[in-house]
C-alpha cells in the first residue's frame, strides 16, 4: 500500500491560538459539519467544555469574540444565509455573527434535563430540530417560533436524535426506535414511515437523488415514498458514521456490543479500530486505509478532497479512488480533532484542547 505524505502541524502552520478557557473542545458527532465553520473571513467554533462560541478572524487567528453557554457546548455550530445557530443539549441559540450575542433561544423543555441531542437543518426561512421526547420542532429562523411540531412516537427509545434532510417540500428524519419518516415541510402532515434495523443517531442526506439514512446497516431509500432501494450491511458490525462525496458514501463501521461477550469477544471490541468503506450507489463497496482510531470524515467542495478526523489527528483522503494522500500529526498529544473546514488553501483546525490552527495546505504529491 502507498504511504501518505506525512506532516506535522508545525510544519504546516500559518497561525496557532489557543481560545481562552477551553478544556476540552469536543470531538466528531453523527454529523459532518466541520468545527471550526468558516464564513466571510470568520471562524465561528463550538466548544463543549466549558460550553462556548468563539469567532477568528481566519487571516490573523485574533480572538473577535467568546460567548459562554449556560452548559456543555454541542459539536459543532451551523451557519447559513448570515444566521448563526449554536446549542446545548437543552438549548438552541441564534447568535449575531458580528457580536455573540444571543438574538432567541428554543428551550422546549427547560434547562434541567438533556433534551436536544439532534443537530438544526436549516431550510430557508425555517429550520427543523429532533428532541429526545419524541418530536420534530419547525421552528421560524427569525425569532425561533414554533411553526409546527409532531411527535414521531413516546415511550422509551422514541428520541430523534438524528439531523433531519429536506428533499423536494419534504422533511424526514429518522429515530432511536429503528424508523425514518416523512413529513410535508410546510405543515407538518405525515407522508411514509419505513422500518429500519438499528436506532439511527446521524445525519440523513441526499445522494445520487436517494436519500441515505445511516442506522445498522446503511439504507438507500427513494425520498419521495421510503421505499428501500439498496441495503449494504456489514454482518457483526454497525455503521457508526456516514457522510457523502459526488460520488460514493463514506462509511465508517464498528464491531457490535452484545450481551454477554466472551473475555476474548469483549479485547477484540475493545481494540479493534473503526473501519471505512466506499459505496456507491448500486451498493459496491471498497474498503479505504486511514489512520486508527479515525471517527468520522467530511467531502469538501472548495478542494474536492476528503478529510477524515481521529485521536491521531487529521488524513486527506482522494475522493474518486480513496488514497490516502496526507497524514497530518498534532505538534503535541491531545484528544483528537474535529473536523476542518477549508478554503482554497489553508485547513482551519482545532484540536481536542482547543487550540485553534490556520495550516497551509499540503500539495498534490509529484
Amino acid at each position: 500500500m502507498k504511504q501518505p505524505h506525512q506532516y506535522s502541524f508545525e510544519d504546516l502552520k500559518i497561525w496557532r491560538t489557543p481560545l481562552p478557557d477551553v478544556k476540552f473542545s469536543g470531538g466528531v458527532h453523527q454529523i459532518d459539519r466541520p468545527n471550526p465553520r468558516l464564513s466571510n473571513g470568520t471562524l465561528f467554533i463550538s466548544a463543549f467544555s466549558p460550553g462556548g462560541v468563539y469567532a477568528v478572524n481566519a487571516a490573523s487567528g485574533e480572538l473577535l469574540w467568546h460567548h459562554k453557554l449556560p452548559s456543555l457546548g454541542d459539536s459543532v455550530v451551523e451557519f447559513k444565509a448570515g444566521l448563526l445557530l449554536a446549542k446545548t443539549s437543552k438549548s438552541l441559540y441564534s447568535l449575531s455573527p458580528a457580536t455573540g450575542e444571543i438574538i432567541w433561544e428554543f428551550c422546549p423543555y427547560g434547562s434541567e434535563r438533556e433534551m436536544i441531542y439532534s443537530k438544526p437543518k436549516i431550510d430557508g426561512k425555517r429550520l427543523f430540530l429532533g428532541d429526545r421526547q419524541g418530536w420534530l420542532h419547525c421552528l421560524d429562523v427569525e425569532n425561533g417560533h414554533t411553526i409546527w411540531k409532531q411527535q414521531l412516537s413516546a415511550g422509551r427509545k422514541s428520541d430523534v436524535n438524528a439531523t433531519a434532510c429536506v428533499v423536494d417540500g419534504l422533511v424526514i428524519t429518522a429515530t432511536n426506535g429503528r424508523f425514518a419518516q416523512a413529513f410535508s415541510a410546510d405543515e407538518g402532515t405525515p407522508i411514509w414511515k419505513t422500518e429500519l434495523d438499528g436506532p439511527c443517531i446521524h445525519r440523513l442526506f441526499p445522494f445520487n437523488k436517494q436519500l441515505v439514512v445511516p442506522a445498522n446497516s446503511l439504507y438507500f431509500l427513494d425520498p419521495a415514498t421510503g421505499k428501500i432501494n439498496n441495503r449494504v450491511e456489514w454482518p457483526g458490525y454497525h455503521v457508526s458514521f456516514a457522510a457523502g462525496t459526488p460520488s460514493h458514501v463514506l462509511a465508517f463501521r464498528r464491531l457490535e456490543w452484545m450481551e454477554g461477550m466472551s473475555n476474548e469477544q469483549e479485547q477484540r471490541y475493545n481494540s479493534e479500530s473503526i473501519k471505512v468503506a466506499m459505496v456507491d450507489s448500486s451498493g459496491a463497496t471498497q474498503d479505504i486505509q486511514c489512520s486508527e482510531y479515525a471517527f468520522g470524515a467530511r467531502f469538501s467542495p472548495m478542494s474536492g478532497l476528503i478529510y477524515a478526523s481521529g485521536l491521531m489527528g487529521m488524513d486527506v483522503v482522494s475522493a474518486d479512488k480513496g488514497e490516502w494522500l496526507y497524514a497530518l500529526r498534532t505538534s503535541e498529544p491531545t484528544s483528537g480533532c474535529c473536523l476542518p473546514d477549508v478554503s482554497k488553501e489553508r485547513i482551519f483546525a482545532i484540536d481536542g484542547d482547543g487550540v485553534l490552527y490556520a495550516l497551509r495546505h499540503p500539495t498534490p504529491p509529484p
